[in-house]
């Protein structure tokens, strides 16, 4: 689906995150930028609110939504993700159940039905949010598995970043090339271009970056 314009607005994160050092091309390799990135809120446990703001083909949508997140060890993330707003879409859930030794666990809450049904792993990859959470860091939005190809030093708008190169491990029809611009100190992502061939199919640029409780957290970004 084509997007013209998604906002996401008010994240209020509330977690425990360790300071990590400013890190360099020549300290660490891509897939440890990877792995920071895609990892930097591993065993943590938190509570945030997302707003979005949707415009597509002159049309605005806003949707709000209410996100928990704990993480039991490596390969034991939980995620439910609970829709708010709009009205008929209040008290729709996602809950996602990573699995160390067997394929995780996907699970669709309605609350017309009050129906809990099990849903397969393509569904639940779907845009369900109108984004992915995983530019934030979020797990439960780990799109597709990917292998860092490079990273060079970069900048955006005059900030220094880490500008990480991943390739999909498989064939989709969402993205096979992403460049994602970081901070090198936070690893929190500033900007991210997806490519299918060589087509751009998805670009975000966070706004807005605040400290909740002591962390950098992003609480603006265009899509």
């Amino acid at each position: 689906m084509k997007r013209t314009g998604v906002y996401l607005v008010a994240v209020l994160v509330a977690m425990a995150v360790l300071n990590q050092a400013a890190a360099r091309p020549g300290q660490l390799s891509a897939e440890d930028v990877r792995k920071s990135w895609l990892g930097r809120l591993d065993g943590k446990h938190f509570s945030a609110t997302v707003g979005l703001i949707l415009d597509r083909q002159g049309k605005r949508e806003e949707r709000r939504l209410s996100v928990w997140r704990d993480d039991l060890g490596p390969h034991r993330e939980r995620v439910l993700a609970r829709f708010d707003e709009p009205f008929d879409m209040r008290g729709l859930g996602l809950l996602y159940l990573e699995n160390p030794d067997r394929p995780n666990d996907y699970f669709l809450y309605q609350p017309a039905l009050h129906r809990v049904r099990r849903i397969a792993e393509t569904l639940a990859r779907e845009d369900v949010y109108g984004i992915d959470l995983e530019y934030l860091g979020f797990g439960l939005a780990q799109s597709l598995p990917t292998r860092a190809e490079s990273v060079t030093e970069d900048s955006v708008s005059g900030h220094p970043t880490l500008r990480l190169v991943e390739r999909t491990l498989e064939s989709n029809q969402r993205f096979d090339r992403r460049v994602t611009w970081l901070d090198p100190e936070t690893f929190i992502p500033l900007r991210t271009v997806r490519y299918r061939g060589e087509t751009e199919v998805l670009r975000g640029r966070t706004e807005e970056v605040k400290i909740v409780q002591g962390i950098a957290t992003p609480t603006r970004i265009v899509f």
